[in-house]
């Protein structure tokens, strides 16, 4: 028995005659034009064994997706229970139930998002995704759509919903795209809508004709900046520094070559001092992603540049707890939000582009649809740009690095021992590589800053003015 059906309620809309389907053998709709001039649509149920036809329903007061459980249900039935001969009428709690309740889409946004809560309490973890639904609920998804009940979703309405932003965002509607098709199944599982066709579901429908893939061609790297042009982006994000913990969780991620949750949910508990005094970033093994999780933890050394940034954050969770970047905006105790990256780096660069036409792109990747340069990322920013740099020591001037080196800067190690101990024999030259970056990064806000005037040059200027001429002040206090 095919398990699809082959109509929608959008199709239904528009037939003009009998039509089939399709999912149950029999199942169809029934057009009966009235003397009135108007039309008519019923769902049936044809018998053809028994020759009996059973009438589910009337369009659109009952959706195709109901009567498509209706007629699974009668087909699960006896024979004796619909067959002609029978005196027995069919079961009325199947034919003639009452419609359940409409269950909106915000309804069900809300259901799952307080199933997700409290398994996340029950998990012992802190993450929520109520507050970033109010946002996707206030900027991205309509009223018609808030207000429109489960059953009559389909994916020509999600097309439209995310169409325009399909392109233009990086990764905010396929989150939400995911979300939906997630709280959809778990409605059905647990009957709070009707059994259906998840319009959500990407991958082998209809949204994938009409929300084309997202293709990036094999081995193509994150949009990152020319290294030419980081000195600049550094000190352009370093004028947000103050009012921006996002700007400030970018920077540390830059000046750390560290991916995108290793910057964002840095802990204060993990800035500490080495056996030499000097300042690292000791990420724990469960933190790190690459490769699985390592079994050992990693010790990013801190440049100059790096301490210095630290030292001018504040402190919200006390004196070495909490996280070093928080979400300000939230209610709960929460860290920088991997949304607010994009976003961040979208306004600067909306804000470059009028200054120079070009903005902060990347000029080896273009956009497969309208050709642009592709903006560049938090990824591309920490890493791609940093390794660019590592690799063109003649172009920058700076010492030549081995690749186990610059590997073991970006932590692409493995978990086995000889990983382990040639991370701990590199970090000493780990940290004069990310002096070194530090140095670079920072160069043009060094150099805006006044440099202070020594103590020579003061008492050289002081010694060389000429000494004043006592009758030159007599002439002038006479003519007074």
């Amino acid at each position: 028995m095919p398990s699809k059906l082959k109509l929608t309620d959008r199709d239904i809309e528009s037939l003009t005659k009998t039509t089939a389907c399709g999912g149950v053998p029999g199942f169809s709709v029934l057009v009966r034009k009235l003397s009135d001039g108007t039309v008519s649509k019923f769902f049936i149920l044809r018998m053809r064994k028994e020759k009996r036809v059973i009438t589910l329903g009337k369009y659109p007061a009952m959706s195709v997706n109901l009567a498509y459980q209706k007629a699974l249900e009668v087909i699960a039935l006896p024979r004796t229970h619909y067959f002609p001969g029978n005196k027995t009428p069919l079961d009325a709690s199947v034919l003639h139930r009452k419609v359940p309740k409409i269950v909106t889409f915000e309804v069900l946004m809300e259901k799952w998002l307080a199933f997700q809560e409290k398994e996340a309490r029950r998990r012992g973890t802190i993450k929520s995704k109520r507050e970033l639904w109010k946002g996707y609920f206030n900027q991205h998804i309509p009223e018609k759509i808030r207000k429109c009940p489960v059953e009559r979703l389909t994916p020509r309405k999600l097309q439209r919903m995310l169409e325009e932003k399909w392109t233009t965002m990086v990764d905010t509607p396929t989150r939400i795209l995911g979300d939906i098709c997630k709280a959809i199944d778990w409605g059905i599982e647990r009957e709070i809508i009707p059994a259906m066709r998840n319009p959500a579901r990407y991958g082998g429908t209809q949204l994938d004709k009409l929300l084309p893939r997202k293709e990036i061609p094999a081995g193509v790297h994150d949009p990152a900046l020319d290294p030419e042009r980081m000195p600049a982006f550094f000190a352009a994000l370093m004028k947000l520094v103050p009012g921006s913990q996002t700007a400030a969780s970018l920077a540390f991620g830059i000046l750390t070559a560290a991916r995108n949750t290793t910057a964002r949910e840095a802990f204060w508990e993990e800035i500490r001092k080495n056996s030499e005094g000097r300042w690292e970033h000791v990420i724990p093994r469960i933190r790190i992603q690459e490769f699985g999780r390592l079994d050992f933890d990693r010790h990013t050394p801190l440049s100059s540049a790096a301490v210095d940034l630290l030292e001018r954050m504040p402190r919200i969770g006390g004196e070495s707890k909490g996280f070093i970047f928080p979400n300000i905006f939230r209610t709960g105790y929460a860290s920088v939000s991997r949304e607010a990256f994009p976003a961040l780096i979208k306004r600067m660069h909306d804000a470059q582009k009028k200054i120079d036409g070009i903005g902060w792109t990347d000029p080896e990747l273009t956009h497969p649809r309208t050709g642009d340069p592709r903006i560049v990322t938090m990824q591309g920013l920490s890493r791609g740009t940093f390794e660019k740099w590592a690799y063109a020591w003649k172009k920058f001037d700076h010492p030549c690095y081995s690749e186990a080196l610059i590997r073991s800067c970006l932590d692409k190690l493995s978990d086995c021992y000889t990983c382990e101990e040639d991370h701990r024999l590199m970090r000493g030259q780990m940290r004069l590589v990310f002096e070194e970056w530090g140095r670079f990064c920072t160069r043009q806000t060094r150099e805006k800053q006044p440099k202070p005037e020594s103590l020579k040059s003061t008492m050289d200027r002081m010694f060389s003015r000429s000494a004043p001429d006592p009758a030159a002040n007599r002439r002038r206090f006479r003519g007074r």
